[in-house]
């Protein structure tokens, strides 16, 4: 099995200052289509693929089966889909837990069924956000975004 070429930080920067109409028009065409992304969230979205994402992707551009902002269009739109599939599901996730814990407050004493569902949600989180969970719940004050960078993830994993 072949691994892909490294790709130098500078082919993805380049990526990047050439074609940021693409990104443009794929945050346009998730407007359209009913799903409204923030400024911010944009641009964090666009940092998390750059960094993320874009090395690896770029190591599978062909340009002789087609050009290259039609494929960063396809690529950079399922990137941002997946990412709202992921945050959703996380959010489903949190929302579980948190009604979870809310049984348990709201009990006197509560039963050791309980404490394994709550131990059960909390588990099943992936690392990053089971981390950032316990983070939080470990100070109060804690923000989304202190979380995140406490524990050197961007805020949308810590989220």
């Amino acid at each position: 099995m072949t691994s892909a070429p490294a790709i130098p930080w500078t082919r993805v920067w380049a990526l990047y200052l050439d074609n940021q109409t693409v990104f443009g028009k794929v945050f346009a065409t998730l407007r359209r289509d009913g799903i409204a992304i923030d400024a911010e969230a944009a641009q964090e979205l666009v940092h998390e693929f750059l960094v993320e994402r874009a090395p690896g992707a770029l190591s599978t551009f062909q340009p002789d089966k087609g050009e290259l902002p039609g494929w960063l269009f396809v690529v950079f739109k399922r990137f941002v889909l997946g990412s709202l599939r992921t945050r959703a599901r996380q959010r489903q996730l949190v929302a579980d837990f948190v009604a979870q814990a809310d049984e348990l407050t709201s009990a006197e004493e509560p039963a050791a069924l309980d404490v394994g569902r709550l131990l059960n949600a909390v588990n099943a989180l992936p690392d990053e956000q089971r981390s950032a969970m316990q983070a939080m719940l470990n100070q109060p004050a804690a923000t989304t975004r202190s979380v995140a960078r406490s524990l050197g993830i961007s805020r949308w994993r810590a989220g």
